[in-house]
């Protein structure tokens, strides 16, 4: 597989998971089960246990009911001490913990989920040359870098014993500024290696206009709709505005096909928008139509 299809570990799809079992029957059935056996060995025959009255076993529902909170607070607790759930100074605690040597700090005003790509990327920052390690000293160069892309000969865009860092900056930066920073920061000593050849360039924007009609049943608020498919529409795009990423026709279809919308006559694209290795996809314009049956 080539490089760039290779995608760095997405942490958020992770499957969740617990420390302990957290399951309101099943801690009530134990708890009521131990009553009945405290009280049996005090030789009280207790059988009212299914009443819905019994003050034993509301009591124990109560009980039971903290019990749950407790346990969720723990499961909570600790699944916010990986990277995929931590967050604010958690993960940055998190960062400092795992590695010390690399010195992974949080950029100015950089929010959780581009730290933790980051910190995600820099096991690799710990050897020179490596194409994780190029990655993750661009993102860490200038926080308006949006995204980083390293290429080597798999990519079929560099010749052997070539990398080409090829970078997306966030809409508004310098672009100069930004790509003088992380050449800068790359090209350091420690971090490239000598005998290869290393290049910074920005990803080619590949600008792409989406045109739909989409069609909603009478009764809802046509600007609430049109509004909320506008969201959807620009969060999936900005998803996909990274180096190399496809936008897929079913992903742009998804995107419109907002919950209160019946169909989606899509116009333009009429395929998917590959940049290929060296590009990114930015969304252009967008012409959304609304139509409701007449009947």
């Amino acid at each position: 597989m080539s490089r760039f299809l290779a995608e760095t570990l997405d942490v958020s799809r992770l499957p969740s998971f617990e420390l302990i079992a957290a399951d309101y029957e099943a801690i009530l059935a134990e708890r009521l089960a131990g009553l009945k056996a405290r009280l049996a060995s005090a030789g009280v025959d207790y059988d009212v246990g299914q009443l819905e009255t019994d003050p034993l076993a509301i009591l124990e529902q109560e009980d039971a009911y903290r019990e749950l909170l407790e346990r969720q607070a723990i499961n909570d607790a600790g699944r916010s001490l990986t990277l995929a759930y931590a967050a604010g100074p958690v993960l940055d605690h998190l960062a400092a913990t795992l590695f010390p040597t690399v010195g992974v700090r949080r950029l100015p005003g950089e929010i959780d989920d581009r730290f933790r790509r980051r910190i995600a990327l820099a096991p690799e920052a710990k050897s020179p040359g490596t194409l994780g390690g190029y990655e993750y000293q661009a993102m860490s160069a200038h926080p308006d870098v949006r995204d980083a892309l390293a290429l080597n000969h798999a990519s079929g865009v560099v010749p052997p014993g070539e990398v080409r860092l090829q970078i997306v900056t966030e809409t508004g930066a310098v672009e100069a500024e930004v790509l003088a920073a992380v050449r800068a920061a790359v090209f350091d000593r420690d971090v490239a290696l000598a005998t290869g050849v290393l290049s910074v360039a920005p990803a080619a924007p590949l600008p792409y206009d989406v045109t739909a009609i989409i069609e909603i049943p009478r009764g809802p608020d046509p600007g609430l709709v049109l509004a909320e498919v506008n969201a959807r529409l620009i969060a999936y795009a900005d998803n996909r505005r990274r180096a190399g990423r496809v936008v897929a026709l079913s992903g742009l279809d998804a995107a419109l096909h907002a919950p209160a919308v019946e169909r989606v006559h899509r116009l333009a694209p009429l395929a998917d928008i590959d940049p290929g290795p060296a590009g990114v996809a930015v969304l252009g314009q967008v012409n959304l139509q609304l139509e409701t049956p007449l009947v």
